[in-house]
């Protein structure tokens, strides 16, 4: 699957995109933890390697 960008790449999501409406204490917390057991960047993207099938932690980049 190398070169071909996970659809949340191709969409522009990032870290940027993962708001909510209002305050929720330990938000930005969770959203580290989850961003690290999908096995993806820290602003929210999936990694190059995740793409390529050379990382071997975290969910699948595209399920």
């Amino acid at each position: 699957m190398s070169g071909v960008p996970d659809p949340r790449d191709r969409r522009g999501f990032d870290r940027g995109d993962d708001t909510l409406p209002y305050s929720l204490p330990g938000f930005d917390a969770a959203l580290d933890d989850y961003y690290e057991a999908r096995g993806w960047t820290t602003g929210g993207t999936v990694p190059d390697a995740r793409l390529d099938g050379t990382a071997d932690n975290g969910a699948p980049a595209d399920d």
